[in-house]
């Protein structure tokens, strides 16, 4: 039986990669490696912006169709564990790739994911 606190490092840590893969796969527009990081169904919602996108397909063409060419920088990563379910809040500054490197996107995620039998995936991200 694993230490329960073993365990639950363990799903942080797991949880804090899930959020820097997303990060990479979009930021590449590796779309095979972006879809990995969602369950099948998964929903995103910008609400400073449309449209919400739900389901592989949607969610493909936002990150391959994206209109800004950036870089993702999460921090402050709180995450509460309840079972097969995590939520997550995590300020998200998004920088643009060239000079000036100006700021496009600042807010909040706020996640949910739930344990896979591949791992840990995001079903919910909604950006304040």
């Amino acid at each position: 039986m694993t230490n329960p606190l073993v365990q639950r490092l363990a799903d942080h840590e797991d949880l804090r990669q899930l959020v820097a893969r997303y990060n990479f796969a979009f930021d590449e527009r590796d779309v095979p490696a972006y879809l990995a990081c969602w369950v099948e169904d998964g929903f995103v919602e910008r609400r400073n912006s449309k449209p919400s996108c739900r389901g592989h397909a949607q969610l493909a063409a936002l990150a391959s169709d994206f209109p800004v060419n950036g870089r993702h920088v999460s921090t402050d990563l709180i995450i509460d564990l309840d079972g097969d379910v995590a939520t997550m809040r995590h300020y998200l500054l998004y920088l643009d790739m060239g000079p000036p490197f100006d700021v496009s996107m600042f807010g909040v995620w706020n996640d949910k994911a739930v344990r896979t039998p591949d791992g840990w995936k995001f079903a919910e991200r909604i950006f304040d």
